[in-house]
């Protein structure tokens, strides 16, 4: 399998909260080995959601298998601090190492995008 990181575009809105939705609140039959269904329901997020993070200054990184997104994350930060959200990968491919894999790059955009290198900085994981 061949995977591909980029950044999140307005144009991956949809196809973000669906897959943050079905990570976090599947259905029964597509439950992956940690969700929250059983405890909150509807929807976690929204495109329309989705689309005011992208607006506010932050950065989703996507992990695609071809056009396909299976894993993302968000990065928000500025000098002081960052903080690492909505990590979701779709329930099919859970337990595979995506999610620390894509923490891993969130860690590594925050530190060469959002941080001075001599600068000491925060890191909030929620």
């Amino acid at each position: 399998m061949s995977f591909e990181l980029r950044i999140a575009g307005e144009a991956d809105a949809q196809e973000i909260a669906t897959l943050v939705n079905r990570a976090y609140r599947p259905s029964p039959q597509e439950a992956g080995w940690t969700h929250e269904a059983n405890l909150i329901a509807g929807a976690r997020t929204t495109a329309e959601q989705v689309l005011s993070l992208l607006h506010e200054q932050s950065t989703i990184l996507l992990l695609c298998l071809g056009p396909k997104i299976v894993a993302c994350v968000h990065v928000q930060g500025d000098r002081s601090g960052a903080y690492i959200g909505m990590l979701a990968t779709d329930p099919a491919m859970q337990a595979q190492g995506l999610g620390k894999q894509m923490l891993r790059h969130a860690e590594a955009y925050a530190t060469e995008h959002l941080f001075d290198s001599d600068c000491g900085f925060n890191m909030m994981r929620l």
